[in-house]
């Protein structure tokens, strides 16, 4: 950096002791970078010999250092040069040498002075030390404006203010070049001017200005005469120019560094108060309007926000000053205090239309200023920065600050507060979307409460309900596959669920009250919907077998009682508000539930529906239980319901079953036990394939009615189904029943029927079942009677379809099936019962005899 500069202006400098020092065969260079410390444990006399020894080189480090320690190593290289060039010189000029050697102590003592990295000080002692070194009357340092590009600031050693950018400093700031002594003489001042370079670009940052040069007369009756600066002056202060100009251009640096780093805590410390609160955009908008006249120091800080519907701008609370407590800005604003006005209307309204940012020194001479706010207020508005307030890339406020309380809004404030706008754009989204999911969860309470209301069970019936008796197992055969769910009404399906309940213990071990109990059964059964196939009919056989596999396998041997109650509860459950549709529908159609739910749609559907049965008051069985019980029971409820889900069985159904051929299981493990349990669950969701032939035949063609159903939604919306769902190829129906049985049903049967030799009776069901479907294929297509018409072509139930179990695929008599009867058609229709109690009476009449 000094080789740079005395090259480009004067001809004397210390450069040519360098270039020799560099040049010299006699002397070694040695390089010192920033921080490095120089003979720090030698002696006084000791350093002043090897300082005539060394010949230090600048470092390129010089030119961005900001160690004060590199300062005060070249202040020490300019001294040490000049001593050795100045031994040569004593005997020859004497009075010469005695100057030079003054003027080197003085600029050696100003560079110990600027190591300073306050800005405020260098300058101050810049100037001091100036005037000193060349016996100035005045020293002057002119930087340029931060903001303003038209003013200096200058600094002496006592003030500092602000100057317009004109004259023979003007001058010298455009052209870098220094103000020879005789230009702009007054009568008894002269002045030099030289520019102050800070960076390798050779870029002005400032101008040295001295003054009133006053000759000593050695007469003290004589009067002092102005004098012009001497050329010993000029070299003096080209000496020291490019210390100076990287030492101010330093502390700046360390200043703007300095004042990030604080804006940057005091952004930080914003964002950390605007989220904390977000009870509504009232008390957010008053957080920021607070916080924005504090970080700024103005005296009132104002935020808009933009009314969309009426096309206006709006403030429920008008102003905030930075002495408002947290207890003011906490308060709810009332209607009195809103002020509206059209959106085009005033500096917000230009600002909130455009998107401008506007910084007004003057707030009465424009013409966009509203004054009757002030009117209004009885405030009285200066200057104003106006900004934008950004949320997702749409105008939703306009924040406006007041009366900077030292005068107009600098550029500076004009970058802050718009770091700043980014906050309270982020503190506003987030404090509009928290109040709208507050209203949603009310929404959602009062939702819930009429559905409670009508999918609940109502006082009368509950007492009718739980008076009722509760028939036996053996009465509703309970414990064998081969029970026909669709003999039974719905109120005799309930009490199953309550006997079911009674004899596995679960009502005394878990302390259930039998009316919450009786309540949580009718809320569940409400919350079926009326669809072909998945209902609370369905829902009933899955856990009619669940119970009988737990009856003939003894399972209460193997599996803890928590196991048990959330097998039994899962199957209940587990098809819970189902639609009719599988989840591949959901996602096609891209339903709610789909974009609620990333995999295992309906599952998960099932299991919220559960559990917010379950959570109510009234519903909750499981209110006796401890924390810890409470919290396993609902973990094995979820692992169950989400174990129906086909593609979690198809990735798992080869771990269990390898567990099992290998006699691996060990009930110890956690993970063995989870995966039985969802084995469990598949068997009794897929059971009606372990049905008697008569009763499966019929549940399929209600399976695949509703498949079909689902297959023609599927072509409303413009997407061909699978054939599995294709109505037109239900004459294919035996020949897919046997790919689902071999490919789905088989592997869970006979795993566990390996696993546990009494559930062989299942997997043989299944077996037989395939069988009779081959026949169904080996005669040809077959012909499906869809739900919602019987085979006179009237509109029934699927209770109905099922009770028909043993109808001929031909016209048959629909006389009633208590009547004696001896066509073919009857007789099989009383095989078909048999085992029910009664013989040839209807069962479900039997069961309410029962009752």
């Amino acid at each position: 950096a000094v080789k740079r500069w005395h090259e480009k202006h004067i001809q004397y400098s210390i450069l040519p002791h360098i270039q020799h020092s560099e040049q010299s065969p006699d002397h070694g260079t040695k390089n010192i970078t920033p921080g490095q410390s120089h003979n720090n444990n030698l002696s006084p006399n000791r350093k002043a010999a090897n300082a005539t020894n060394e010949n230090i080189a600048i470092p390129s480090e010089l030119q961005v250092a900001v160690d004060p320690n590199v300062i005060r190593r070249v202040s020490r290289m300019v001294h040490q040069k000049h001593q050795r060039e100045s031994m040569s010189a004593r005997q020859s000029h004497p009075a010469q040498v005695l100057s030079a050697g003054t003027t080197i102590a003085k600029i050696h003592a100003i560079m110990r002075n600027l190591g300073s990295l306050k800005l405020s000080d260098l300058v101050v002692s810049l100037c001091r030390d100036v005037e000193k070194l060349v016996s100035a009357d005045l020293a002057k340092l002119y930087l340029k404006h931060a903001t303003n590009l038209e003013k200096f600031i200058c600094f002496t050693k006592n003030t500092s203010e602000e100057v317009e950018r004109s004259g023979v400093i003007a001058e010298v700031m455009n052209t870098g070049e220094m103000k020879n002594p005789g230009e702009n003489l007054a009568k008894d001042v002269t002045s030099m001017a030289i520019p102050l370079f800070g960076d390798k670009n050779q870029d002005v940052i400032g101008v040295i200005q001295v003054e009133r040069k006053l000759k000593k007369s050695s007469t003290p009756t004589k009067t002092s005469k102005v004098e012009e600066f001497s050329e010993t002056d000029i070299e003096s202060l080209m000496m020291l120019n490019p210390f100076c100009g990287l030492a101010i251009l330093h502390a700046e640096m360390f200043e703007q560094a300095v004042l990030e780093a604080r804006w940057s805590n005091v952004l930080l410390d914003l964002a950390r108060t605007l989220f904390e609160n977000l009870e509504s955009t009232d008390a957010v908008v008053t957080k920021i309007m607070s916080s924005a006249a504090t970080l700024l120091s103005c005296e009132k800080c104002s935020v808009f926000m933009v009314d969309f519907e009426t096309n206006e701008l709006y403030a429920k609370v008008f102003d905030v000053s930075p002495t408002a407590s947290d207890t003011d800005s906490d308060k709810e604003p009332t209607e009195f205090n809103e002020i509206r006005f059209p959106m085009h209307a005033g500096i917000a309204g230009h600002v909130a239309v455009s998107g401008e940012i506007l910084n007004i020194r003057d707030a009465y001479n424009d013409d966009r200023f509203n004054q009757d706010i002030d009117k209004k207020t009885g405030f009285k508005t200066r200057s104003i920065l106006c900004m934008p307030i950004y949320s997702q890339s749409k105008i939703v406020g306009v924040a406006q600050l007041i009366n900077k309380l030292s005068g107009p809004f600098q550029k500076k404030d004009e970058t802050l507060f718009d770091a700043f706008a980014v906050y309270c754009g982020l503190s506003i989204a987030a404090a509009t979307m928290f109040e709208e999911m507050q209203r949603q969860a009310h929404r959602n309470k009062i939702v819930l409460g009429v559905l409670s209301y009508h999918a609940g069970c109502s006082d009368d019936e509950l007492n009718n309900f739980s008076k009722a008796t509760v028939p036996t197992t053996n009465q509703l055969q309970l414990n064998t596959p081969a029970l026909n769910a669709a003999a039974l009404t719905e109120d005799e399906m309930m009490l199953g669920i309550i006997r079911m309940f009674a004899d596995l213990g679960f009502i005394h071990q878990f302390r259930i009250p039998y009316r919450t109990l009786c309540r949580w059964v009718y809320c569940v059964r409400k919350n079926y919907r009326s669809v072909t196939y998945h209902n609370w009919r369905h829902a009933f056989s899955v856990t009619q077998v669940m119970y009988s596999m737990m009856c003939m396998a003894k399972l209460e041997r193997f599996l803890n009682p928590l196991e048990m109650l959330a097998l039994l509860v899962g199957c209940i459950c587990h098809d819970l508000d189902h639609r009719g549709t599988n989840n591949n529908f959901e996602g096609l159609k891209q339903t709610e539930l789909s974009k609620l739910y990333g995999s295992s749609t309906m599952e998960r559907h099932h299991y919220d529906m559960c559990l917010m049965i379950l959570h109510q008051e009234e519903n909750n069985i499981l209110v006796n239980l401890s924390t810890e019980d409470y919290n396993c029971v609902l973990r094995y409820i979820e692992q169950a319901i989400l174990a129906t889900d086909l593609a979690s069985y198809l990735k798992t159904r080869k771990d269990y079953a390898d567990l099992v051929k290998n006699k691996q299981f060990v009930w110890g493990n956690i993970s063995h036990r989870t995966l039985l349990r969802s084995m469990l669950m598949t068997a009794s969701d897929l059971s009606a394939i372990a049905r008697p032939w008569e009763i499966q035949q019929r549940i399929a063609e209600v399976v695949y009615s509703e498949f079909y159903e689902q297959g023609d939604k599927e072509r409303e919306i413009g997407h061909e189904p699978a054939e599995l769902y294709d109505a037109d190829k239900s004459g294919s129906l035996p020949k897919m029943q046997i790919g689902f049985i071999n490919f789905i049903c088989l592997p869970v049967y006979e795993s566990l029927a390996e696993h546990f030799s009494e559930l062989s009776l299942l997997h043989e069901t299944v077996l037989q079942n395939r069988a009779r479907w081959q026949e169904q294929q080996d005669k040809g297509k077959y012909t499906l009677v869809r739900k919602g018409t019987n085979l006179d072509g009237e509109d029934v139930s699927q209770s109905a379809l099922l009770k028909n179990l043993a109808v001929s695929k031909v016209q048959g008599d629909n006389a009633h099936h208590h009547n004696k009867a001896s066509s073919p058609q009857k007789s099989k229709r009383r095989e078909a019962q048999k085992g029910n109690k009664g013989g040839d009476s209807n069962p479900a009449s039997a069961a309410c005899s029962i009752l």
